[in-house]
């Protein structure tokens, strides 16, 4: 996988999380039905979303909600860039 890719119909950012390897994080685009997402500048190949991004918690494999991690960072030309 890229670092990052837009996915479902460009509703959602993946990402590979930092502190979890093999474990894929995913934030809401805005768009109609998610006005308070995040924001994306259209790039396919690099993306970059506004604002930063703060972990407050991500679901494993099986779907369990599990604690955050922590971290705070910005998705900046399709990388993840710690803040």
């Amino acid at each position: 996988m890229p670092p990052c890719r837009i996915a479902l119909n460009d509703r959602i950012c993946e990402f590979p999380c930092k502190l979890r390897p093999g474990d894929i994080c995913h934030v809401p685009l805005t768009c109609p039905e998610e006005p308070r997402g995040w924001v994306w500048d259209g790039n396919r190949e690099a993306p970059t979303l506004t604002p930063s991004i703060a972990c407050h918690g991500y679901k494993d494999r099986e779907g369990t909600l599990r604690q955050e991690c922590g971290l705070h960072m910005h998705i900046r030309d399709g990388q993840v860039v710690p803040c």
